[in-house]
């Protein structure tokens, strides 16, 4: 219902001061320039401002640390030569693998080729082969240590993690960059509402000055009246000359947000545009507030805050990992191909076990307790800031539901000024007040209509806070 009231109020000024935008907006077509309106504003700053293509380039770093980090599981070729170029024995041995990491239990497949020649040692006769070579695969992977998670996988999941932070940051400062832009823009509209109310006062003046000098021409008042009368629109005047002043200066802080090559800006066209649309995309209701209050739980804050809980949970992970005993197991299946020694003949099936386990292990636990304790204080953070958010965001409706109220108010004390000022009018025409108390009662409405203004621009406002504060900006 408040909602309904205060675009009636926005109406109402519009008709009001529709005589001073037709005075004041004598344009040709072609030198009126399209004033954007707020969803055009938004999407041109989304899209045109180096600011937000900065933002993003930014990202393209994130990318390239998970390619980076899942390149580590990445399929790799080796090769290993040994030969003896002096001495009794003169073998030589070439082995070429082909090595597959697996996330699952640190673990990797690979599968070689390996051929031999030449007379070995008897130490070194594992080295010898077939004459057709030996083909192999096998596997190797952790029974303790590196089983669940190690630096590997840890960095791995850290860059998928770091992704998702970052996305979030960004959506932060999209939203924040364009609350920046869109409050220029309401200092901007007020500006132009109140120049045109200002207009439409001096107009009426200029109006009434009309019938008092033929009045005072007829010598039913005295020529003093004019001068006290020009007084009033002076004043008026200068009134005038500082709102132009407050436009000029939003329009400036306009320019940075609208950047479009090759273009100016719009914002600096002289006449007034009352008639303007700005689709204003921001009005609430309790039912929205609520879907908004239910979805702060994906807010942007949120998600980093709760990315950094989980690439700590994950590092003390990988430092519990760290207190375990290594135990890695290796098995491969061999098969050697031609002629030579009948021992090699024989399928082979090969397992080897390795452990190792530190004394005492100092490092490993103090890098556990560290681990611990910034994923305490991660965790506290997080807490710390949904209870902010959730606090922000009420205030915010609360300072909406204000500002309501204040512009449902405002909007009938500026009915009240105008009927008393229609009634001293009527008055004044009848010898029964004087021009001061005429003068006095116009003050009085352009007072009102100005502060008319400023209460449906801070409604205004006060949604596009309670936006804001949502992180909901760049949803438009």
């Amino acid at each position: 219902m408040m909602l309904r009231r205060i675009s009636f109020a926005i109406g109402l000024m519009a008709s009001v001061i529709s005589g001073a935008v037709s005075a004041q907006s004598q344009v040709p077509d072609t030198a009126t320039q399209h004033i954007p309106s707020v969803p055009e504003f938004i999407h041109t700053i989304a899209n045109a401002h180096p600011y937000l293509q900065l933002i993003e380039q930014k990202g393209v770093k994130y990318d390239a640390s998970l390619v980076m980090a899942e390149s580590e599981f990445d399929i790799k070729l080796e090769q290993d030569v040994a030969m003896r170029l002096t001495g009794y024995y003169d073998g030589n041995q070439v082995a070429q693998r082909a090595v597959k990491p697996l996330a699952g239990m640190n673990a990797k497949l690979y599968t070689e080729y390996r051929v031999a020649g030449g007379n070995f040692p008897v130490y070194e006769q594992q080295m010898d082969t077939l004459t057709g070579g030996e083909a192999s695969i096998g596997v190797s992977l952790s029974l303790l240590r590196n089983r669940e998670t190690d630096s590997r996988r840890t960095a791995l999941t850290n860059a998928r993690v770091a992704i998702e932070q970052w996305q979030a940051e960004a959506s932060l400062m999209r939203n924040d960059f364009i609350f920046k832009g869109l409050s220029q823009y309401l200092k901007w509209y007020e500006a132009t509402l109140k120049i045109a109310t200002v207009h439409d006062l001096i107009d009426t003046l200029h109006a009434r000055r009309k019938g008092l000098q033929a009045r005072v021409d007829n010598g039913d008042l005295p020529a003093v009246t004019l001068t006290e009368f020009d007084a009033s629109i002076l004043e008026q005047q200068l009134a005038l000359a500082t709102l132009e002043q407050s436009r000029q200066v939003a329009v400036q802080s306009l320019s940075f947000f609208w950047q479009v090559p090759g273009e100016s800006t719009p914002f600096a066209a002289q006449h007034n545009v009352l008639g303007l649309d700005i689709n204003w995309p921001f009005s609430l209701n309790q039912t929205y507030i609520q879907q908004l209050r239910t979805a702060l739980r994906q807010h942007p804050v949120i998600q980093a805050r709760a990315a950094d809980v989980a690439s700590l949970t994950n590092e003390q992970r990988l430092a519990k990992n760290q207190l375990l005993p290594t135990l890695d197991m290796k098995a491969a299946v061999a098969q050697d191909f031609g002629s030579g020694p009948v021992n090699l003949e024989d399928t082979e099936t090969k397992v080897a076990l390795q452990f190792s386990y530190p004394l005492g292990n100092r490092k490993a636990k103090a890098k556990l307790s560290k681990a611990d304790a910034e994923l305490a204080a991660s965790k506290l953070e997080l807490n710390l800031a949904e209870q902010k958010l959730r606090q922000e965001f009420e205030q915010a409706v609360v300072q909406w539901e204000q500002s309501q109220r204040v512009a449902q108010l405002q909007q009938q004390n500026t009915k009240v000024k105008e009927e008393l000022s229609w009634l001293e009018q009527q008055r004044f025409e009848k010898g029964d007040s004087d021009l001061f108390k005429l003068n006095a009662r116009a003050s009085q409405v352009m007072n009102a209509r100005l502060k008319n203004v400023e209460a449906v621009i801070n409604a205004m406002y006060a949604e596009l806070s309670l936006h804001w504060v949502a992180a909901r900006l760049g949803e438009v």
